[in-house]
């Protein structure tokens, strides 16, 4: 009988034991760079035949990885954009702030800016604008020489913004 009743406090005491030693040292924070910023291609997430697309949270734009079977190119950026957020994305209250039927849209890359022609004449927000200007500009980014962002414009049959560049959306 005296020795059932101490099985149980050893037990527990090995079991202490063990989860102490686990090799985790109680070093503090500890420094490892700068936080990561930008986004990173889609080639270079292993995924490339995808681009990303630009929907809207909490009034900010946000990149949504998408996968594209027509190709990589803007105009298939621009295709997936104006289908909207997954019905996932929309249960997470990713949103867009381009109307309704604003398209289809016709999207030319002319020497090293992108132009899109959108048959809607619903007037676009800024919001809206930002939304069509990055997701061009990133689908269009991986064309242009030495990787830099090309300007992108926006016709509308009532809306003409020329030279748009993505604007940061972190915000900083």
């Amino acid at each position: 009988m005296t020795t059932a009743r101490y099985r149980l406090p050893l037990a527990t005491v090995a079991l202490l034991a063990v989860g102490a030693g686990c090799g985790i040292p109680t070093t503090g924070p500890v420094e490892a760079g700068v936080p990561a910023e930008g986004i990173v291609s889609p080639a270079a997430t292993g995924q490339p035949g995808s681009l990303y697309v630009y929907l809207v949270l909490n009034h900010r734009i946000r990149p949504a990885l998408r996968t594209s079977l027509a190709g990589v190119t803007p105009q298939a950026a621009i295709n997936l954009l104006l289908a909207g957020p997954s019905w996932e994305e929309a249960r997470s209250g990713v949103t867009t702030a381009l109307p309704p039927n604003i398209g289809p849209a016709k999207v030319s890359v002319q020497g090293v800016s992108i132009r899109i022609d959108l048959a809607g004449a619903a007037p676009l927000t800024g919001l809206a604008l930002n939304q069509l200007v990055c997701t061009a500009s990133t689908a269009g980014n991986r064309d242009t020489a030495a990787g830099l962002p090309p300007p992108v414009s926006v016709s509308t049959p009532t809306q003409r913004v020329q030279n748009q560049f993505c604007p940061d959306p972190t915000g900083n």
